[in-house]
């Protein structure tokens, strides 16, 4: 079941699921750090949609851009509304370059105006060396 939030200027789609999900801590990756994960685990994404990506049959697939410029397909379970622009993706990761989306954020052109993906990118993986460390 997936339960649509708008709040100000952002959409939240929450797809509700079982507990080891709510529990579960969900780590911030670059695209190319998924791979270097086992399938299964939860983390957290954030890139922009490539344009034209979405598959427009029933809107369950779309290609989103890391910071780190690396290509991750995303799936939903449901069809989901257009999306563009940037997205933070929390879900499970299906294979390197794959992930299934549980939970999606989407951001307006007006909050990320400004949005630097490459600062962005290096302070995400700043982060992954200290928590490897």
């Amino acid at each position: 079941m997936m339960i649509n939030v708008v709040c100000g200027d952002w959409i939240h789609n929450i797809i509700m699921v079982g507990d080891d999900w709510l529990q579960s801590a969900k780590p911030r990756m670059n695209g190319s750090s998924i791979g270097d994960l086992n399938r299964g685990k939860y983390v957290t994404v954030l890139g922009k949609v490539a344009p034209n990506s979405q598959d427009r049959s029933n809107r369950s697939i779309t290609l989103i851009t890391c910071g780190d410029n690396v290509k991750l397909l995303v799936r939903f379970d449901q069809p989901v509304a257009d999306l563009s622009g940037y997205v933070e993706i929390q879900g499970r990761i299906l294979s390197k370059n794959e992930i299934e989306c549980l939970n999606v954020v989407c951001f307006s052109e007006e909050m990320v105006q400004r949005f630097d993906a490459d600062a962005y990118s290096k302070a995400v993986a700043s982060y992954q060396k200290q928590c490897a460390t």
